[in-house]
Order: structure tokens, then sequence, then C-alpha cells
């Protein structure tokens, strides 16, 4: 693979604001064999109108709404890379980035991932921050870390190039299932086909938005858990015996996610842990969760100990306890 082609899907959903911004980063690759094709997923808005006026330079596929997943495996269908990246409609990729990836590439990797800054809608940078927030991407073998949590620190979406035989195994994805979070199981089924590297430096930019955030109730919170069990059973079937009884979902969004429930509904789901339980457990991931600062171990490991002792009538008085998107009412 001396000189791969490279193919960037944009999902586009009713960004009309910043969706000619990330086909403008994607068509402005410094790599020459770059595709991009975009997805409309059933805008509403002007989005659509945005899209044809790039109609000579990229493939555009207009579909219903049938949310992220649908959008992805529609794109993938359409592409020809041998390296696939999945650029959200607000974000952007610099220049550069994928002749960068293409330079490192090599036949044994099944994922390049790289940090993204953090800007706001304005498109002005967050000062400092970036995704994820706290310590550098891990690179080479990362065997451990994805064995002993199910998952390992990686960036959102738009922060990864896929080998096309990792998205050959595992996609199309499960719409009902994968209509939000779909990178669950692309970033996570990564280390059972292959070498995960990591680019130096920042690829690109993450919008801070509302948009980004899933906003609603439990449901929202039960989406979530529903993606990550659907993920461990998948990587267990492709491993064929591969993986140890022992490895499960123990990362530490997925253990906050199961404090929240378990708080608030536990009688609902059936859910038979305690939040002392699920919160000591947590404490633990996150100890030994490797991308974590020891300010923000302390924050972690302080809100979980708060969710499991400050009774539930005094939690849901308090703006934002579970996340600013998220109501308990």
């Amino acid at each position: 693979m001396q000189t791969p082609l490279c193919s960037i899907i944009v999902s586009s959903y009713n960004k009309e604001k910043y969706v000619g911004l990330a086909v403008d980063s994607a068509l402005s690759q410094t790599w020459p064999g770059t595709e991009v094709i975009v997805v409309d997923d059933g805008s509403t808005d002007q989005s659509v109108s945005v899209l044809e006026k790039y109609a000579d330079r990229i493939v555009l596929i207009r579909k219903g709404n049938g949310g992220q997943a649908s959008a992805m495996n529609r794109g993938f269908q359409a592409s020809r890379g041998d390296i696939v990246f999945f650029l959200d409609c607000d974000d952007l990729l610099d220049p550069d980035t994928v002749e960068r990836v293409a330079a490192i590439w090599t036949p044994a990797l099944s994922k390049v991932h790289f940090r993204l800054r953090k800007i706001r809608g304005d498109g002005t940078a967050v000062p400092g921050e970036l995704m994820p927030p706290y310590r550098p991407l891990p690179s080479g073998d990362i065997e451990k870390v994805f064995l002993r949590f199910g998952f390992y620190p990686a960036p959102p979406t738009s922060g990864n190039a896929f080998a096309r035989r990792l998205l050959e195994a595992v996609m199309p994805l499960p719409e009902p299932t994968y209509r939000a979070w779909p990178d669950t199981l692309l970033i996570g089924m990564a280390p059972l086909f292959g070498t995960v590297a990591k680019l130096d430096g920042i690829g690109g930019s993450w919008r801070q938005t509302e948009g980004n955030y899933s906003r609603g109730g439990l449901d929202k919170v039960r989406g979530k858990l529903a993606c990550d069990a659907h993920y461990i059973a998948t990587a267990r079937a492709h491993a064929r015996g591969r993986l140890p009884a022992s490895f499960s979902a123990r990362w530490p969004q997925h253990l906050r996610d199961k404090l929240i429930l378990t708080k608030f509904a536990p009688a609902a789901d059936g859910i038979r842990e305690s939040p002392a339980a699920v919160a000591a457990d947590l404490v633990r991931t996150v100890l030994n969760w490797p991308e974590y600062t020891w300010r923000a171990r302390v924050w972690f490991c302080t809100w979980a100990l708060g969710m499991a002792l400050v009774p539930r009538a005094v939690l849901r008085r308090i703006p934002g306890v579970v996340g600013p998107f998220i109501k308990l009412a």
C-alpha cells in the first residue's frame, strides 16, 4: 500500500451552518488520493442546498432520516478507500491529516487516531482543551488496556482513520442500536483486527455544540448502555474464543452511565447492583484508567462517591449533576 486511496465520509444532518466548513476541510486535503462522500440523513434545514454547491467535487447521497449509523452505512457502501475517515458534519480535518495518516500506514494497522482541538460554535479554539482531554493517545500494543477494561482511550468519531478490512468485517452497523454513538463499535473493535497507531500533534477540530451531547432523560443513558452491551457481544463473536471470560464493559464512561441508571431507575431496569457497588467499581477503574491526570481522577472519584452516598431527592435538585443535557425529572 504505497499510495492508498483514502475516503472521507461526512454524515450530515441539520447543520447547515457548519456542513460546508466540514466539506471544505475534506476537499482541502493535501493527499491527492482522497475521495469525499457526503450522506445527508434527511435534513430539514438548508443543508442540502449547501451541499449541492459541491456536487461536482463530492459524491452526494440523499436519504431519509435514519440516524448516524444509517448514514455511515450508506457512505461506506459507496466508498472505495483503503483507509476510511468518518467526519461529523460540524467537525473539521486539518489540511495535511490524511497525508500524515497515509505516510505512516502499514498493512498491519487497523486504525490510526489523532487528537482534536476543541472549538466553539464560532470556530474559535477553547484554550488548552483537546479531545480526548487528558494524556496522550495510546499507540502500538494496547492489548493490556483493551482486555482489562473492554475499551481503550480514543478520540470521538472524527479523530479516527479505519482500515477498510476492519470496516468490512463489522459493517453495516445495526441501525436501530447505533442510531447514536456508532463510534463505540468501530473504535472498540480495532484491536481485534490489527495495531492501533497515533499521529503526533493535532489532526482536526471537534466543535462544541449542544448537538454533540445526548439530550433527554434516562432513555438516552439506556440507549448508550445498549450500544456498549452490543459492542461487547460483537467483540466476543469476532474474537472466537480469544478473549478472556473477564472481558466486559468496564471503561469509565460506561460505568458512569451505569451508575446514573443504578441510582435513579434501578427498579425499572431490573438492576440488582447497589449504587455503592457500581460507584466502587467506577472508582477502581478511574484510578487505573491510563488516560486521566490526577486532577481528573479526584474529580471523577468525588462524583462517584457523591452519587452513591447523597440521597436521590437531593441529587435531583442539583443542576447538571449527571450531565448538562440529561434531565432526571
